[in-house]
């Protein structure tokens, strides 16, 4: 068991950096949790819109204002959701782990953070295209 000196002095490993990428893959997690809470609602309110004008045939000037408003709202927070998931996306990224100076024994240990990492990032670099595809 060994460890490639000149490769341990390259990595900048500290508990500072894992609490920073623990803390920004928590803040992706509750971004994407209100994503859904905002895609969710712009759904249910298109049609609970419909389901009203099925029932009402009558022309109401001031909820289409309403329809345009939160729309618009509905976009605003999504646009905000796409820039939080490049900024933590960056941030993980930055603060990311990766350690390949030893073994194959002794970076079992870290092997396994670095993959719950990875996926971390793909997953959010999918969820980041995917918005602003749709967006």
């Amino acid at each position: 068991m060994g460890i490639d000196k000149v490769c341990d002095e390259k990595t900048n490993i500290s508990k500072d950096k894992y609490e920073k990428l623990k803390k920004n893959q928590r803040m992706e997690s509750y971004c994407l949790i209100v994503e859904s809470i905002i895609i969710f609602s712009f759904f249910l309110v298109i049609v609970l819109i419909l389901i009203i004008q099925k029932i009402k045939s009558v022309y109401n000037r001031n909820k289409e204002e309403i329809i345009i408003a939160f729309l618009l709202l509905s976009f605003i927070l999504f646009f905000i959701c796409i820039i939080c998931h490049s900024v933590f996306l960056g941030r993980i990224i930055y603060n990311d782990l990766s350690y390949n100076c030893s073994d194959d024994l002794t970076n079992e240990v870290s092997k396994k953070e670095n993959e719950n990492t990875k996926k971390s990032i793909l997953y959010t670099s999918i969820n980041l295209a995917l918005d602003i595809f749709l967006f």
